[in-house]
């Protein structure tokens, strides 16, 4: 799964939609890479312990799962 997010969100709904993706990861543990263009709420999805940092800027931030298989993503 990969998620594309151009700092679309309010926190309140980051967090909603971060609360979401953790409850289907849960669920069905699967490959997910998040990329957050212009990461105005970052922090959001640094607190999710299955996403790791993979490359960052100030103008877009890459996670991925530990089952991502991406080797590169920039």
């Amino acid at each position: 799964m990969v998620l594309y997010f151009f700092n679309s969100f309010t926190r309140q709904i980051m967090e909603s939609v971060r609360d979401n993706l953790v409850r289907s990861y849960e669920g069905n543990p699967q490959s997910i890479v998040v990329i957050y263009h212009t990461p105005a709420h970052f922090d959001v999805w640094d607190a999710v312990d299955f996403l790791k940092r993979h490359v960052w800027s100030s103008d877009y931030v890459i996670y991925k799962s530990a089952e991502s298989g991406f080797e590169s993503c920039a």
